[in-house]
């Protein structure tokens, strides 16, 4: 992105906040801002300047309520994207998205569908299952999720050619097995993590363990997504962008916990933003026909899926 796109991107993406936010409150549902969103709220009092993103973590019982409203009763220009909301849409991310419908974000070219700028929104989970044991678990829930976007990423036979062409055999291997023998079965993995959920969302993670919270659809080590439930017991109001959000009253300790020291910035050379954006339109919502006729170039030829 222009820095002009990446101003109007920002200013998107605090009102996608506030709409979130004015829901969260309506409905009575409980959020609190999580990983450098809530980093950003401390140390900058609103976005960290080189990021381009927001997540929040949602308690599993507020989750389900939040994925249980009506399309119709979510504010005008918003929608909820989430595995499994509509048989037609093949979703690249094992937790929801609060995104607005005003704007095109195509975030990876494997994954066509199209979004707005949106809220990673991230559910909390009850545990009393060991570390150990929380891991293995949480392997089998991701693993199954990654065969599951396995089977409908986009590779185009021009492409596919290319990685032979490069003598990149693993990748051209992989790719051809993704479609051969994977593809077919993509409903199968589907199900498989909606029964996760479904059991999430009953009974929690049950074992022998000291009772914790935990996200297990972050990108960080399991050792360093099982949380005290007291840091959760209540929540700190802070200023962020001008809008009063939610941290959990112990964000102190769990941001140690994940990034050490954060109240230091790292070096400007990592001062950068780590997220996909294959395709931005600030100014109007594409389908992904569209946005492939205006990039041009060698796209994947199937149809992909769109947020509205």
């Amino acid at each position: 992105m222009n820095l002009r796109d990446k101003e109007l991107f920002t200013e998107d993406l605090i009102g996608t906040l506030a709409s979130f936010v004015k829901l969260t409150e309506k409905m009575g549902l409980r959020y609190f801002m999580a990983y450098g969103s809530a980093i950003g709220a401390v140390r900058h009092g609103g976005m960290i300047p080189w990021d381009d993103d927001i997540d929040v973590y949602m308690p599993r019982e507020d989750y389900v309520k939040l994925l249980s409203i009506p399309e119709k009763e979510l504010p005008e220009g918003y929608s909820i994207v989430y595995p499994g909301r509509d048989s037609s849409l093949d979703v690249p991310f094992p937790y929801a998205k609060y995104t607005s419908l005003g704007c095109t974000v195509w975030e990876q070219e494997r994954y066509p569908i199209i979004l707005g700028t949106f809220i990673d929104v991230f559910p909390l989970d009850e545990c009393t299952l060991p570390t150990e044991e929380l891991d293995k678990f949480r392997s089998g829930y991701l693993k199954n999720f990654e065969l599951y976007k396995r089977s409908f990423r986009k590779t185009s036979f021009r492409q596919w050619v290319s990685f032979l062409g490069e003598k990149d055999f693993r990748r051209a291997t992989v790719t051809a097995w993704d479609s051969i023998r994977l593809r077919p079965f993509r409903r199968k993995y589907l199900g498989r993590f909606l029964r996760y959920e479904k059991e999430l969302s009953e009974h929690g993670i049950k074992g022998s363990g000291e009772k914790s919270l935990t996200c297990l659809s972050s990108p960080y080590p399991t050792s360093k997504e099982v949380y005290r439930r007291e840091w959760f017991s209540g929540e700190v109001k802070m200023d962020f962008e001008n809008l009063a959000v939610s941290l959990p009253a112990g964000y102190d300790p769990l941001l140690r916990q994940i990034y050490g020291d954060y109240m230091v910035p790292p070096p400007p050379a990592k001062r950068q933003s780590m997220h996909h954006h294959f395709f931005v339109d600030m100014g109007r919502r594409l389908s992904v026909e569209d946005a492939r006729n205006l990039v041009g170039g060698e796209l994947p030829e199937e149809e992909g899926g769109n947020a509205e």
